[in-house]
């Protein structure tokens, strides 16, 4: 599959292991807003992925399906935004973040939901704000418990475009990260490295 790694800017590991109280600006790039659709569709996957967490993981399964795919509808957005050009896909980028978000959407979409559970982890809340404030403690992070090969290879993208053994690397890789910071994290994380990767990418800086 062309484009498909990871490098170290995107790796999340080397991000600060801590939860800053969510703000859209810090996910969403501000030059975006010269794309209009498309940067209202990131103000949508931001709006509902904040809301995947709680008991309630029928409710968060609403959330989760919802902010796929407002994630990936970016794509066609670009063909109104910026007509005429080839709009830049989630799979196009070398981001293995985004490669299975992608994957996730359409899993979603075409096959079933994914089934939801909680991982309880140590944490720390700062505000961007007041630097003097900070707050430890346990939370319940929201993840998704079903991904294996099998059923991915279902996924015509899937079955055609990666072979075994990038599945289970984007399986491995989702398994080991949502752990650590909550399939919500990351789909914040990796509208963060779109939106970012959009305006570098069409030159909107």
């Amino acid at each position: 599959m062309k484009n498909f790694k990871i490098d170290n800017s995107t790796d999340p590991s080397l991000l600060d292991k801590e939860y800053i109280l969510l703000k859209q600006e810090r996910y969403i790039h501000k030059d975006l807003k010269k794309l209009p659709l498309t940067n209202e569709r990131a103000e949508g996957v931001f709006e509902l992925a904040t809301k995947i967490r709680g008991e309630n993981h029928k409710l968060c399964g609403i959330y989760l399906r919802a902010s796929l795919g407002e994630l990936v509808s970016m794509e066609e957005t670009l063909k109104i935004d910026l007509p005429g050009q080839t709009p830049l896909k989630l799979n196009k980028i070398e981001n293995t973040l985004l490669h299975i978000l992608r994957e996730l959407r359409n899993f979603q979409f075409h096959l079933r939901n994914l089934e939801l559970k909680y991982n309880e982890t140590q944490i720390t809340i700062i505000s961007e704000n007041d630097p003097d404030f900070s707050l430890q403690g346990e939370d319940k992070l929201t993840v998704i418990d079903n991904l294996n090969l099998k059923d991915l290879k279902k996924l015509h993208n899937i079955k055609n475009g990666y072979t075994d053994s990038e599945i289970l690397h984007m399986i491995d890789w989702m398994n080991f990260y949502q752990k650590e910071y909550s399939i919500q994290s990351l789909i914040l994380k990796g509208l963060k490295f779109y939106s970012t990767e959009l305006v570098n990418h069409y030159g909107l800086l």
